[in-house]
């Protein structure tokens, strides 16, 4: 499998040169309880963010990583990164796999969105009031077992205004891999 990440020349230049990505966990505690200062993780968890193609469905990868970049990252360059074929991946695209989604969303939102409200750092991340990575990381960590080294998931970016115009129909396919192990740094390349 391959992405396409997009993001500065320098964080560009320490990937190619480290072969390296770090992951922090996101800490959750007993009766999902978040400690104080941590970052709101991202829509699909904490992770290594990758664009996909489809062309079933119109999504080009490496277009939508250099238009992500273009917009969000300063002096941007783009990642063709290689991932291990083997990968345990929860793919949020599936009726289950969404279904198990929503039913741990209802049971526990009013709980966690108050802690969001307490511990979660005050910065852009939070601004946004996306909690989807926060019910992911809860999903993952204790219906799942931490047994998943990736998620995937049609979704929408803004890429085309500056109001950050938001749609329901999907323009990309994005995959948040959490291990990354899974790298096959050998193959990567930039993509001009």
């Amino acid at each position: 499998m391959e992405g396409y990440h997009g993001t500065t020349q320098k964080n560009f230049n320490s990937l190619v040169t480290l072969k390296k990505v770090d992951i922090p966990e996101f800490k959750i505690g007993g009766d999902f309880v978040i400690p104080k200062g941590q970052r709101l993780p991202n829509d699909l968890g904490i992770g290594f963010y990758l664009f996909l193609s489809d062309t079933n469905l119109g999504f080009k990868g490496e277009n939508n990583a250099k238009r992500y970049a273009d917009k969000y990252k300063e002096n941007s360059k783009i990642l063709k990164v290689h991932v291990k074929d083997d990968i345990k991946i929860l793919n949020l695209n599936t009726i289950q796999n969404r279904s198990l989604f929503n039913k741990l969303r209802e049971r526990i939102f009013g709980k966690l969105f108050y802690q969001y409200k307490v511990s979660i750092n005050n910065d852009g991340a939070k601004n946004r009031a996306n909690l989807d990575g926060i019910f992911l990381e809860i999903l993952i960590k204790y219906k799942l077992k931490d047994e998943i080294d990736g998620v995937i998931c049609d979704s929408y970016t803004p890429f085309y205004n500056e109001n950050n115009q938001l749609s329901n129909i999907p323009n990309g396919r994005e995959l948040c891999l959490r291990n990354a192990e899974s790298i096959i740094w050998d193959k990567c390349e930039e993509v001009l």
